[in-house]
């Protein structure tokens, strides 16, 4: 089969511009200049990580009540065997706990080919449901925030990223350890639900951390504002673009139903 040079380009630009945590990625994986989480921040027991069987961080994902987490589509869509994966708790994957996942709900009009485009800002509904065969010991289920609307009047809204991503873009050689870092909301699109951080110094998710959660405080506890989507591939430059999970309720709520589950 022949294949052309622009099919060749178009490639290249889709590798270059995706951050497809979902994929065969190293688990070697952390925030972009961010600081450890310790066991004893809220954090540690507000996020966990998305592992297969081999041991590698897929994706970080965020619980909503004691057996149903939210996480990014694209890191299940298309993954059949993803009833071999599991759930890992604490802040360092190697030293936590396994949960096995029961089923999986990805948003029906999710699509791989958009997130996978030249335009990174243009791939909506890019958000999934994961239930646990069991109730999962050691994290806490996080509320929704009402909508970034709700906290227009704070704006620049700073939020807090979590995951367990990669430290450095070409970092090969390290662990699925729990970070987090501050980082401002730059632009919010209503129409696709979905927001961006302005990634000043190099601050930013990574492979691993898709699926995790951008936290901000109401009444002095976390709420759950978003879930990482997507970014450059190198991980040095742009913006890291989020789902607003506030745009989400009906679908969130059909799903919990689906699970027979409630969400705390």
């Amino acid at each position: 089969m022949r294949i052309g040079k622009t099919f060749i380009i178009a490639q290249f630009l889709i590798a270059l511009f995706v951050i497809a945590c979902g994929s065969d990625q190293k688990s070697d994986l952390k925030i972009i200049a961010g600081e450890a989480v310790t066991p004893n921040d809220p954090i540690a027991q507000s996020a966990a990580a998305l592992v297969s069987p081999d041991g590698k961080v897929r994706c970080t994902v965020v619980p909503i009540s004691a057996k149903v987490f939210i996480t990014a589509a694209h890191c299940v869509y298309g993954r059949p065997d993803y009833r071999a994966w599991s759930i890992v708790t604490g802040t360092e994957v190697h030293s936590g706990t396994a949960y096995s996942i029961h089923s999986v709900i990805v948003h029906d009009q999710f699509s791989s080919q958009e997130l996978r485009t030249v335009d990174p800002t243009d791939a909506p509904n890019d958000i999934a449901l994961i239930r646990t065969n069991e109730p999962v010991a050691g994290t806490i289920p996080v509320p929704i925030i009402r909508g970034l609307d709700y906290a227009a009047d704070q704006m620049p809204l700073t939020i807090t990223v979590a995951g367990y991503g990669r430290s450095l873009g070409s970092d090969s050689g390290s662990k699925g350890l729990l970070r987090k870092v501050n980082v401002a909301v730059l632009d919010h699109n209503i129409k696709t639900h979905e927001f961006s951080s302005d990634d000043i110094e190099g601050r930013m998710g990574c492979h691993g951390d898709s699926g995790g959660p951008a936290f901000t405080y109401e009444n002095g506890k976390l709420v759950l504002v978003g879930i990482v989507s997507r970014g450059d591939n190198s991980c040095v430059k742009g913006q890291t673009i989020y789902t607003d999970v506030s745009g989400f309720s009906d679908f969130i709520r059909k799903s919990l139903d689906s699970f027979g589950a409630t969400r705390n």
